[in-house]
């Protein structure tokens, strides 16, 4: 992927163009030079002024749309996909998971591994729609060079794991463990050309796999440098049970990987408590699907500007309760989508994770779906300067998808009716980088 922005002047045409931060505009177009949007607006009015030696593309029958925001996802754990299915139980699913990685022991053979699904992930993204993620990564040192030569907006969170007897991952030292994980954000090996629109951040993974005192340390590292922060929470019902009581079957997890030590405590607290006493919450916060938090939680993730991403399919996957994604939107909290990895999903796309909310909620407004996918999942990861909007000044990140084929096309929210919607083709920085070949 080349680093510099697409050298074309090109007016491109649908049937629709959804900008996301205006009404939807039939019969409308996207003016692109150098990269960046010139203008959205009518194909008539910018077919007038736009000179006529700028290329002119049609897409018939077709939307555009902000390229989408997958706000997480772990890219490297797709070499487990087909391995390690979701059967309805997440603990099962964890010990299952956790034992394909053990077996795969460590080395150069396992780093390829690593990059070239890495790398497919990418090509992934990008052949729907995808333009824009943030990413869990256990191996930064091996993920980042590659997500920087994919061109994608990225945030690269480095995961810690760090309790009972876990916490000694290198020389016995919390700080010494946490400190290497803190250099890998800041490796050599990016190119620095991608540092603009590559961000590292950390990730201390969940409270039943980080401690009270390495969750700090994860929120004292990140905050002098602004670091995003990423971190599971209220995944599992049992997560307040082991926060609050130090019981439950992810105590018996832990007990049963030999994790469990005398130092884990119970807090006393739930996990949404604990995490704001150890100073988690804030603008630069994303909490990774919150599938068990609750209206009254709203007040508090709205006040500190914390966002909650939420991934559909992976969360149908597991038999979760409903989504209490509605209930926190309502109170002025950002839910924004993911895809979470291939173990526990079929794909990576954004578009199929907002077509299923569609046919699970119905009434929900078609502004509030799209927002979902494109910049509400930009603001999570602090790229709405860049993404998730299409408008003048904006980088030209364009997701083409077909209107369904027995349609109207009186309304372009008719392309989240298909199971999986399709897309023709995908521009990132006014590049072409994708196009399906049904559409060629």
């Amino acid at each position: 992927m080349v680093d510099s922005p697409g050298d074309i002047a090109e007016l491109v045409r649908a049937t629709w163009v959804v900008p996301v931060g205006m009404p939807a505009l039939r019969n409308a177009a996207v003016w692109v030079i150098e990269g960046r949007i010139q203008a959205v607006g009518s194909f008539a009015e910018l077919d007038h002024l736009c000179p006529k030696t700028v290329r002119r593309r049609a897409f018939v029958d077709s939307v555009i749309f902000p390229g989408f925001v997958n706000a997480h996802t772990h890219l490297e754990l797709g070499r487990f996909a087909g391995r390690v299915s979701p059967n309805g139980n997440l603990i099962d699913w964890l010990t299952r998971l956790v034992a394909e990685i053990g077996r795969e022991g460590s080395g150069e053979q396992i780093e390829q591994q690593i990059a070239d699904v890495v790398q497919r992930g990418v090509l992934e993204s990008l052949q729907h729609g995808v333009t824009c993620v943030g990413d869990i990564a256990t191996s930064p040192r091996v993920v980042r060079p590659i997500l920087a030569d994919g061109g994608l907006l990225c945030v690269s969170y480095g995961e810690v794991i760090a309790i009972g007897n876990r916490r000694h991952l290198r020389d016995c030292r919390l700080e010494t463990a946490l400190t290497g994980g803190i250099e890998a954000c800041g490796s050599s090996n990016v190119n620095k050309t991608a540092r603009p629109r590559m961000r590292f951040g950390l990730s201390p993974h969940s409270p039943y796999t980080c401690e009270p005192r390495t969750i700090e340390f994860c929120v004292q590292a990140a905050d002098p440098r602004k670091w995003p922060v990423c971190m599971h929470l209220a995944e599992s019902p049992h997560e307040h049970q082991f926060t609050r009581d130090g019981a439950g079957p992810f105590a018996e997890y832990l007990k049963m990987l030999g994790v469990w030590d005398k130092s884990v405590r119970p807090t006393g607290k739930s996990p949404l408590e604990l995490v704001y006493s150890l100073g988690v919450l804030g603008s630069r916060t994303l909490l990774a699907h919150g599938n068990y938090l609750t209206a009254q939680d709203a007040p508090l993730l709205a006040k500190t500007e914390t966002s909650i991403v939420y991934c559909p399919r992976t969360h149908a996957a597991f038999g979760h309760d409903p989504h209490p994604f509605r209930e926190l939107a309502s109170k002025r909290v950002n839910v924004c989508v993911g895809t979470d990895s291939l173990v526990s999903n079929p794909d990576l796309s954004i578009p199929a994770e907002l077509a299923y909310i569609r046919r699970a909620y119905p009434e929900l407004p078609a502004g509030d779906l799209i927002k979902m996918g494109t910049s509400n999942g930009a603001r999570a990861l602090g790229f709405e300067e860049y993404a998730g909007t299409l408008e003048s000044g904006g980088r030209a990140d364009l997701a083409v998808l077909s209107l369904p084929a027995d349609g109207e096309n009186d309304d372009w929210v008719s392309v989240f009716d298909q199971k999986l919607p399709k897309v023709r083709a995908t521009m990132l920085a006014g590049r072409w980088v994708y196009e399906s070949r049904a559409a060629r």
